[in-house]
């Protein structure tokens, strides 16, 4: 398989929140979890979802204000699988290397192989991370089972495959070590189903053993296509919602005018039908796991998790997908059934990356230390106060994809390196069509500075020197150029990760200054 050396990641144990005590589980026995989580499925869609509702919602918590920290899929995944960690502390910024994708995750110590030291039996079934060659296999590169899975089925291709029907996976299973697995073609099956009948297979054979299962669905995903039969679902449907057709952009930053004059990319409303349908069979497989679990006596003992990697915006501000600082793109769908919660809806904020490990480590005993925070006594008890601010963030590599967000119940504020501040009232505001960080009003410029003040102490470290940003020089000629960051904890280290400099230039590691005489034409990526 490919490299797994560890990677040493930045670590403030100060900004940590230790896991709550909740209640002892069951005695003897023990509770079972079943996560099922979807990919760039909206908070507001789970309408769509009668199964969900039936199963989940109607006999758990349905946590209307719950956020991804870092809404793009490996950032997102990697914060999940590691128990809860924001994307600084894993080291996955990113989809791509340099600074993220699979390669950066540093897998010896998950959430599963934590659990399965604990004596469960555990399993994945799904997207795994979007793809690289070790999950794929191919040609010299033999298929990599990540530690910690008993039972390992991981998608080997993009789910932007149209043909859905068409699906490869990586098959095997590993304790503490990684392994090598086997290609598994599943071709002739609709992968939700086939990803469906893989779990209700693996509870055939927990036998008395504790399980933990991870269902990683691919829909609503573009191209999101649906299950047969389910094509001609949603026809009518036509999405004309919160800040949908926004057309006075005046007070938001550069990128997004510009985004919204382009149209951004062919998404339209034949997708959001698409996301919907897609999702069909998803709700079905819901449906299935329940009543499984429910047949095999173990309802009393079982979790169930719904949520998903990300949110997706749907024309919001003339913006479309994921990655971005707005609502529709960082709020996701979470429901938690537990033996022993009442059904209700909870408004309080949640990391639900971050808290979702914690939660589950303080269900099992587990001890183990993460940057998120139990919900086990949320769950309890609705007047407990959970969560004050949830911190969101961005760490693309253009202008408009580096960002850093701090979310209260009353406020949002968005940073940009590049585009500055914008400050929403989200009480009054919720659809986030009037920034108010240049009104001169006193109460939004106190609050502007309070809390600018307060997420320049959380922000991580990012390089906000982009390349259209850096000059051209002459073979010759002196050139200097300094590049800049923001967020971490200075004195910084500055070095070449990928590539080199033109020839006659260096890079300064303690100032971060790029600056010689270069000796040689050419154009030079590093």
């Amino acid at each position: 398989g490919p490299d797994r050396t560890p990677v040493a990641v930045p670590f403030d144990p100060e900004t940590l929140g230790p896991c709550d005590t909740g209640p002892p589980p069951p005695p003897g026995d023990g509770y079972n979890f079943v996560v099922i989580l979807t990919d760039d499925q909206r908070w507001d869609t789970l309408w769509a979802m009668p199964m969900v509702q039936e199963k989940l919602v109607n006999h758990g918590v349905n946590f209307t204000n719950a956020y991804i920290t870092t809404p793009l899929c490996c950032p997102a995944r990697a914060s999940i699988y590691s128990g809860g960690f924001l994307a600084q502390n894993t080291g996955v910024l990113r989809n791509n290397m340099p600074n993220g994708g699979p390669d950066r995750f540093v897998d010896s110590e998950t959430m599963p192989r934590l659990l399965q030291q604990d004596g469960y039996k555990t399993m994945f079934v799904g997207k795994y991370f979007a793809l690289y060659a070790g999950y794929a296999g191919g040609v010299n590169v033999a298929p990599y089972v990540p530690p910690g899975w008993t039972k390992f089925i991981g998608r080997s291709v993009y789910a932007t495959n149209r043909d859905w029907w068409q699906f490869r996976y990586t098959e095997g299973s590993t304790t503490s070590a990684p392994s090598v697995g086997t290609n598994l073609n599943a071709a002739g099956q609709y992968a939700t189903s086939f990803e469906r009948d893989q779990v209700l297979s693996f509870l055939d054979t927990v036998g008395s053993s504790n399980f933990f299962v991870l269902f990683s669905t691919s829909a609503p995903h573009p191209p999101a296509t649906p299950a047969a039969g389910d094509e001609n679902l949603f026809t009518d449907y036509t999405y004309r919602d919160r800040g949908y057709g926004e057309t006075d952009l005046s007070d938001k930053p550069q990128w997004v005018v510009k985004y919204a004059d382009w149209g951004g990319t062919v998404d339209d409303d034949a997708l959001v039908r698409k996301q919907l349908q897609s999702l069909q069979e998803v709700d079905r497989a819901v449906g299935s796991i329940v009543d499984k679990v429910e047949a095999m006596g173990q309802l009393d003992r079982t979790v169930f998790i719904f949520l998903s990697d990300n949110g997706y915006m749907w024309g919001e501000h003339g913006l479309w997908a994921k990655g971005k600082p707005y609502e529709e793109s960082v709020r996701i769908p979470l429901v938690i059934r537990t033996p022993d919660t009442s059904p209700r809806t909870e408004d309080q904020l949640v990391a639900a990356n971050l808290d979702i490990g914690a939660t589950i480590f303080d269900l099992t005993g587990i001890q183990k230390t993460t940057d998120g925070l139990s919900l086990v006594p949320l769950l309890n008890n609705p007047a407990v106060n959970f969560r004050d601010e949830v911190l969101l963030e961005g760490f693309g590599t253009g202008q408009g994809s580096v960002w850093a967000a701090l979310r209260t119940d009353e406020w949002k504020l968005i940073d940009n390196p590049v585009a500055g501040k914008e400050l929403y009232d989200m009480v009054n505001d919720p659809y986030e069509l009037e920034s108010r960080h240049n009104d001169p009003d006193p109460l939004y410029q106190n609050v502007l500075a309070s809390m600018s003040a307060r997420l320049d102490t959380m922000k991580g470290i990012n390089l906000n020197t982009f390349k259209q940003n850096i000059p051209s020089g002459n073979v010759g000629s002196a050139y200097s150029v300094q590049l800049k960051v923001w967020g971490g904890t200075p004195p910084y280290t500055w070095t070449v990760s990928d590539g080199a400099l033109p020839a006659g230039l260096s890079l300064n590691p303690s100032t971060g200054r790029i600056s010689g005489t270069p000796t040689k034409a050419g154009t030079v990526v590093a």
